[in-house]
């Protein structure tokens, strides 16, 4: 038994070699050893020292298999864990809302809230994409490029047909994992990214207005980090949902705006008119 007790959990038994007078009076420990399956399985030794005569101690006990026990603990632990997790990722959501919602300055927004998307999923890279049209040619314009030194603010447009990855995304509407070694200059922060080994460090999230697609969100993390789940596809989902009404309401923003400075346009042009009317009348008599 001691053989296949792993070697970090021997000293434990050292305790029950000591000399008489430093025994304890009983002995409780939890040990690991490797089961005939080659898995770890937990014990846990109990046992009371008897001294005999010449000096040598019996102990007598009993060895009790917890490895339900702590399979029951470790479940426990994971789902506290979990539980925290959720916690804190609520914390950031809300403040993540309240920020992008407050202003119509969107950028202003993004540059407060850039660090705690990169804390909110545990990434390196987070991009933001808005879908704009230049003379007709339907572009993707970054809103922001946030690492963990700084955030940008918007950059060059990518035209759609030079990333078919990304424009098959926001075709879709639908979340997905970027799985592939192909390179797309809005899915990859560099053509590196790129690469077999750095499958499932990304993700990426179409936004949608009343159904249609306005931009991409698109996460990623360093090869040294964890795969993204289901689980981290869920939560982009929740933010690409928050960036979307943002847009809107930026996008019914900007049409107020424009509506009120063509509506003052024409009040200026009335005015005009009406003053140089007048003037021209005033010089025929």
């Amino acid at each position: 038994m001691i053989d296949r007790i792993v070697p970090e959990d021997r000293s434990i038994l050292s305790l029950a070699r000591q000399k008489p007078t430093s025994v304890p009076q009983v002995f409780d420990a939890e040990i690991r050893q490797r089961m005939a399956d080659d898995q770890i399985g937990w014990f846990q030794l109990r046992a009371v020292p008897q001294h005999q005569p010449d000096g040598r101690i019996i102990w007598n006990g009993l060895v009790l298999d917890i490895r339900k026990r702590k399979a029951d603990e470790l479940a426990l632990s994971q789902t506290n864990q979990a539980l925290q997790r959720r916690v804190e990722e609520l914390a950031i959501l809300t403040q993540i809302a309240e920020a992008l919602m407050r202003w119509t300055d969107l950028p202003a927004a993004l540059r407060i809230i850039g660090s705690r998307l990169l804390t909110l999923f545990n990434a390196t890279h987070v991009a933001i994409w808005r879908c704009t049209d230049r003379a007709g040619e339907p572009l993707f314009t970054p809103l922001a490029l946030i690492n963990h030194n700084e955030t940008h603010l918007y950059g060059s447009s990518t035209p759609t047909d030079e990333a078919p990855l990304a424009q098959q995304v926001l075709t879709s509407g639908l979340g997905q994992l970027i799985d592939t070694d192909r390179y797309d200059p809005v899915l990859c922060p560099s053509a590196a990214a790129a690469h077999p080994s750095r499958a499932n460090k990304g993700l990426v999230q179409p936004l949608l207005a009343r159904g249609v697609g306005s931009g991409l969100l698109v996460v990623w993390r360093g090869a040294e980090f964890s795969y993204f789940t289901p689980d981290d596809l869920e939560l982009a989902q929740i933010i690409a949902s928050i960036l979307s009404s943002a847009l809107e309401q930026i996008r019914h923003y900007e049409q107020t705006v424009t509506q009120a400075a063509q509506e003052e346009r024409k009040r200026l042009a009335r005015e005009l008119h009406d003053s140089i009317v007048q003037s021209l009348y005033s010089l025929t008599l």
